[in-house]
């Protein structure tokens, strides 16, 4: 079947639209199409086995739905969440991947014996959001209630690495978190 629109981000300088097939499509503020910025296999193939693919290698194929979409405050970078918890960072102006991330939420324990589509469910990224003034903080969500601090730091000459901190774990309590924003800083105002 054909790919299905599921969500949208909005910035100054531009739009980002996710579908259901992994796809981003990014347009200008004067709706021009600029580019499709889906990961390609291979680039996550690579990410995923550390650089290096060979016959060994597991073949994926296709990418997971993007679930959710946030712009930096500069509008250089753009991060995805997709339906399978992997995490994307792009460059804006470059149109790249800089950084592909499947271990961003840890599986809980009480999950790690659950069937792969009641995990898969679970593991999915509800929600992302850049962090302030800063490109290289953002905050995550996923569908099992577990919300985590993303830090993107340059790693020697290798590119980027990505640092996570738990900031949540899910709780009957509190229930399912559809979204997480942090709030503006004071010296903004």
């Amino acid at each position: 079947g054909g790919s299905l629109l599921t969500c949208v981000s909005a910035h100054e300088y531009y739009v980002a639209v996710g579908s259901s097939k992994g796809a981003i499509l990014l347009f200008d503020k004067d709706n021009n199409f600029l580019t499709d910025l889906s990961p390609k296999i291979s680039d996550v193939i690579a990410a995923k086995s550390g650089g290096s693919v060979n016959q060994n290698t597991k073949i994926i194929n296709e990418i997971a739905a993007v679930t959710c979409l946030s712009f930096s405050r500069d509008g250089s970078s753009l991060i995805a969440g997709h339906a399978d918890g992997a995490v994307v960072l792009w460059d804006c102006k470059n149109f790249t991947m800089l950084l592909y991330s499947s271990q961003v939420h840890p599986v809980p324990q009480k999950l790690q014996n659950e069937s792969n589509s009641t995990h898969n469910a679970k593991q999915s990224i509800l929600s992302l959001s850049f962090w302030a003034q800063t490109k290289h903080h953002a905050i995550s969500a996923n569908a099992a209630g577990n919300v985590q601090i993303l830090q993107y730091s340059q790693f020697l000459s290798m590119g980027l690495r990505l640092d996570c901190q738990p900031l949540l774990d899910s709780s009957p309590r509190i229930g399912s978190i559809i979204r997480v924003l942090p709030l503006p800083s004071p010296q903004l105002y």
